[in-house]
């Protein structure tokens, strides 16, 4: 992985067990997580190969440990110069209750941040409209 130019990190933080909960209980399936890893793992492998194609080297991350702690941890693993993270828009009273991953990124990171701000497939397609 050191040897990538870009590595694709995501991840997933555990959600509470719910499987005693009744309204909640059949959908806290314990194969959540291995269907989560497959579908991303999947995703992010064609995101590397979009990058490959562009002509650079990528690897590819995926975890359920806190964004966050998992993104800085990539980072000072493989002595990246940059993260890059997408803000992810859920508004100022939520990231002030829950907080905001790329503020947190922001403070603890040693070496310098790129926020960019997330858009829709949506979004983008109609921005190149225009």
């Amino acid at each position: 992985m050191s040897e990538a130019d870009i590595i694709l990190v995501s991840t997933h933080q555990r959600p509470p067990d719910l499987r005693r909960c009744p309204s909640f209980g059949p959908r806290a399936s314990p194969g959540w997580r291995r269907d989560w890893v497959t579908q991303t793992r999947r995703a992010m492998q064609h995101e590397a190969l979009r990058v490959r194609l562009a002509g650079l080297r990528a690897a590819v991350v995926c975890s359920y440990d806190s964004p966050a702690e998992l993104l800085l941890r990539t980072a000072r693993r493989v002595h990246a110069q940059t993260i890059v993270i997408t803000d992810d828009r859920r508004g100022f009273w939520r990231d002030l209750i829950l907080g905001s991953v790329a503020r947190h990124v922001l403070r603890a990171s040693e070496i310098g941040v790129v926020v960019v701000p997330h858009e829709t497939r949506e979004e983008v397609e109609l921005r190149a409209a225009s």
